[in-house]
């Protein structure tokens, strides 16, 4: 019996490797076809898979045939041409693009872009054009940040062919310089962008002293702007030694309630308060407030912020980074520099006495303990210190 079975299985085989066709729900497949599958009520099903799992079949036939279902606009039969897979009329395989239905084949950079960026000052009228190569229409929604600047456009791709897609920045550059820009398409580009600093062809008016003052502004070390003189001076030094570019001389921490004017006069009695509630100078070896409050000069909204809006007194980190840009550390590289510090000198907190031509102290807002650090240059040096809040000293304000 076992050897009928065994002779019967070999005819079969035998019978079915000697067809020319095969058919499955036909006994008549069609003499062109090898396999011929007849229904009228289902259909042939090929392997299903992602675009990244059909990509990892390993050296795929000339032939092969999947379903992916993430090409496409909503998936797509695809086949290896031996080359590359290409849909079923041998168009390159695609996906969408990312954010959207539109199928896409390539983005390009065109040369058309409006407006520039600054650092600081928020996006307005700046653009870039892509060029999409659309295969099939449908939506998309375009987004590039970098530097805190988001380069967007979102619509609906109407027909196909190449079209312009003009994506709009927003938001405020960060910092200065040369930044790239990848949209978040598939496939992708990529393009560059550079923020730029402007400063010094401004102005500042504000109250100083009970009186409007307007002053000019200057760049330094590539991305910092600055008053282009002392606080109370009436002009941009001309020479180190210009005394009119001086200005005032402030005990650390106070505002402009008049104790900064070189000539006033001086009390021995320290004040308990941020506000003495006097124009006096309070000579004191170590403080001129009876109690300790580093807050006073901390950023622009530092209680005795004397500055204009905006502006504050600079940190011990900014006169480094000036410091370091000098072309010698000393008075030459001082007033030598976009700032043009003189040597206003300081006023001695103890006696009261200025000491104005020989040295240049420039107050910073960092303390150090019961102190205050500020940067110091004369003929020979130019150092960051620290030295006691009770001596007068000039400001250099710088913007937020």
């Amino acid at each position: 019996m076992k050897n009928k079975i065994i002779i019967t299985l070999v005819v079969i085989a035998s019978s079915l490797t000697s067809m020319a066709q095969v058919g499955i729900g036909t006994i008549t497949p069609d003499a062109s076809a090898k396999l011929d599958v007849t229904s009228n009520t289902k259909g042939l099903l090929p392997p299903r898979m992602t675009n990244a799992q059909k990509n990892s079949i390993a050296s795929p036939a000339a032939g092969l045939m999947v379903w992916c279902s993430d090409c496409g606009t909503n998936g797509q039969m695809q086949v290896f041409n031996g080359t590359a897979w290409t849909d079923m009329i041998g168009s390159p395989s695609v996906t969408a693009s990312s954010n959207g239905t539109a199928v896409v084949s390539a983005y390009t950079i065109s040369g058309t872009s409006t407006g520039t960026l600054t650092a600081g000052v928020p996006a307005t009228g700046v653009t870039q054009t892509i060029i999409a190569t659309v295969v099939s229409v449908g939506t998309y929604n375009i987004a590039s940040t970098t530097n805190g600047v988001t380069f967007a456009a979102a619509g609906t791709f109407s027909a196909t062919g190449n079209q312009n897609v003009v994506l709009s920045a927003s938001g405020t550059p960060t910092t200065t310089g040369s930044n790239s820009f990848t949209v978040n398409t598939t496939p992708n580009c990529s393009f560059t962008k550079t923020a730029s600093f402007v400063c010094g062809t401004s102005t500042v008016t504000f109250i100083y002293n009970g009186s409007s003052v307007t002053y000019g502004t200057v760049s330094s070390t590539g991305s910092t702007c600055w008053l282009d003189r002392n606080l109370g001076a009436s002009q941009v030094a001309t020479s180190s030694t210009d005394a009119s570019s001086y200005g005032h001389l402030f005990q650390w921490g106070r505002g402009a309630d008049g104790h900064q004017l070189i000539n006033s006069s001086t009390i021995f009695t320290t004040s308990s308060t941020d506000v003495p509630g006097n124009s006096n100078f309070i000579r004191n070896a170590s403080n001129w407030r009876s109690s300790q409050n580093d807050n006073l000069w901390q950023g622009v909204t530092g209680v005795n912020n004397p500055c204009p809006s905006g502006y504050r007194v600079p940190t011990m980190s900014e006169y480094s980074t000036e410091l370091a840009s000098w072309s010698s550390a000393d008075d030459i590289g001082a007033y030598g520099s976009s700032l043009k510090l003189p040597l206003a000198g300081d006023r001695h907190g103890g006696n009261g006495n200025p000491n104005p031509g020989t040295y240049g102290n420039y107050w910073s807002s960092t303390v150090y303990n019961g102190n205050a650090y500020y940067l110091n240059f004369d003929s020979g040096v130019a150092n960051i210190d620290n030295w006691s809040r009770s001596w007068g000293m000039p400001i250099r304000c710088i913007k937020d």
